[in-house]
């Protein structure tokens, strides 16, 4: 019976990260710096000593990563090898998070949990291998994303999503300005999700 795969040494993540970023600077230094501070956290949790001594570390990545960059990716995160991160601003990621191996996050995704009320707060959810999010997606609650899927752009999820998988938002509606018969189309002004605009200034024309 053959033994089970063992789990790859930080040198083995860390070359993968390096690989997966190595044309995009920026991803680049956000991986790596979320790897060093993953592991500084670890290594600071055998005692108060340690905990002191990787304090500079912990604190010099929460300023300049997510207070300067604008990337919130707790070193507390567990991640798989191969992480990949374009452009990063507005990337909010809860500390209960799993990612597996090459996941692909992109600038405003959000991953989280749910909070429905005072002392009633969901888990977080589990990104599987090969998985990339577009710009804006929002994956939220105690769900799975299996191997291999896709989550598009702006897309909201909340439930489980199987392997290989393609998760589209909504086509926006596209309102035409004139109408059929050449005037202007009546919904530009009174459309339900904008409210009544008919009395904006900025959208009216003068001659």
């Amino acid at each position: 019976m053959a033994a089970p795969p063992s789990d790859p040494s930080p040198s083995d993540v860390l070359l993968a990260d390096i690989a997966a970023n190595k044309h995009d600077p920026k991803g680049l230094l956000l991986v790596v710096s979320y790897r060093v501070a993953s592991e500084a956290r670890r290594f600071g949790q055998g005692s108060l000593f340690k905990r002191l001594f990787v304090l500079p570390v912990l604190l010099t990545y929460r300023v300049v990563v997510e207070w300067v960059l604008g990337v919130e990716l707790p070193a507390q995160v567990v991640a798989g090898p191969g992480l990949r991160i374009r452009h990063g601003q507005g990337l909010v990621v809860n500390t209960g998070t799993v990612l597996g191996a090459n996941v692909m996050l992109r600038h405003n995704v959000t991953i989280g949990n749910i909070r429905r009320g005072p002392g009633d707060t969901t888990g977080c959810p589990t990104i599987g291998d090969d998985v990339e999010l577009g710009a804006g997606a929002v994956v939220v609650g105690p769900i799975t994303v299996g191997a291999g899927a896709l989550i598009g752009a702006n897309a909201v999820v909340s439930r489980d999503v199987p392997a290989g998988a393609v998760v589209r938002a909504p086509l926006p509606a596209v309102i035409e300005p004139t109408a059929p018969g050449g005037e202007r189309n009546p919904d530009l002004d009174d459309d339900p999700d904008l409210g009544d605009l008919g009395d904006d200034p900025a959208r009216t024309t003068t001659s």
